[in-house]
């Protein structure tokens, strides 16, 4: 449980007291459970004037893709069987050093787990993102605040933000499918791509602060889901490999943000790309409905 005053909110909601309750199983409590700890639990401790608010933790998650160079003449497995224990060994790493308010992802105990995992690994080079999954309306403009609580660089001409695809009208009223969204010096825009080229598809959907780590969407109305799914992820490319989440977020590695590349130096010199999944069960991801954020 995690607990803070609403004057701390951003915008500040006065009279508040939020609690983020991460239940011992699953992500989320259901919304009777959330009543009977207001309305009971809470009734006879809360002083008159505060009114308190049981919330969801946020849940953001860490993508994690991993280039390894392995040596084959130097062992028995195949890249195959390598690359099963490697997608293990991130998974674990979530497992145990993420999944409770104020763990913060470290970079390093990561790499170190990884060249470790077997003995023929040489080298990795590993890349971490943050992704994190909300629920547009469909076919209306609507806000949206996702944040990310960590500085996102600011690299001219390379877009530091980018998502699973939708269909959107473009400035035209002309409908665009496969849409992605993407950033320019702290304008979000809806493009597709003909070939090896971005067009842009709609303008100015929203802003980024690239400082605070916070993307917000103001404009964004996708008509649907490529997916077929109800919900669009958005990943930020981050300033530093080191993750620290905010108050009520979480972090969590799911086992669909694992990919890894084996590169034999030693034996075919072959590179081997999967996107890895692991056989552990997670619960289901959490998604935001909301135009606003505490």
């Amino acid at each position: 449980v995690v607990a803070w005053g609403g004057e701390t909110n951003d915008p500040p909601v006065y009279g508040k007291v939020y609690l983020a309750i991460k239940p011992a199983s699953g992500l989320t409590l259901s919304d009777a459970t959330k009543t009977f700890i207001k309305d009971t639990v809470l009734a006879n401790r809360n002083v008159v004037s505060v009114t308190p608010e049981v919330t969801d933790p946020d849940y953001l998650y860490v993508t994690v893709d991993t280039t390894i160079k392995y040596d084959s003449t130097s062992t028995t497995l195949t890249a195959a069987s390598i690359e099963s224990l490697l997608t293990n060994t991130v998974y674990q790493y979530g497992q145990t050093e993420l999944g409770s308010f104020s763990d913060q992802f470290r970079y390093s105990p990561l790499l170190k787990k990884i060249d470790e995992t077997e003995s023929s690994i040489e080298s990795s080079l590993t890349t971490v993102k943050l992704r994190r999954t909300f629920t547009p309306t469909l076919n209306v403009a609507t806000s949206y605040t996702l944040k990310y609580s960590n500085k996102i660089p600011t690299v001219n001409g390379i877009p530091q933000i980018s998502s699973t695809q939708f269909s959107h009208f473009d400035d035209n009223g002309t409908l665009r499918t496969n849409c992605e969204l993407q950033d320019a010096n702290g304008i979000l825009q809806v493009f597709r791509t003909s070939g090896s080229d971005r067009i842009i598809v709609a303008n100015n959907v929203g802003t980024v602060t690239y400082n605070s780590g916070n993307v917000a969407l103001t404009t964004f109305k996708p008509t649907s889901i490529t997916d077929g799914t109800s919900n669009v992820s958005v990943t930020v490319t981050l300033d530093s490999n080191d993750i620290t989440p905010l108050r009520e977020q979480i972090l969590l590695i799911s086992n669909n943000d694992i990919s890894i590349t084996m590169i034999d130096t030693g034996g075919t010199g072959q590179t081997t790309a999967v996107t890895s999944t692991t056989t552990s069960t997670t619960a289901t991801e959490t998604t935001s409905t909301s135009s606003s954020s505490y």
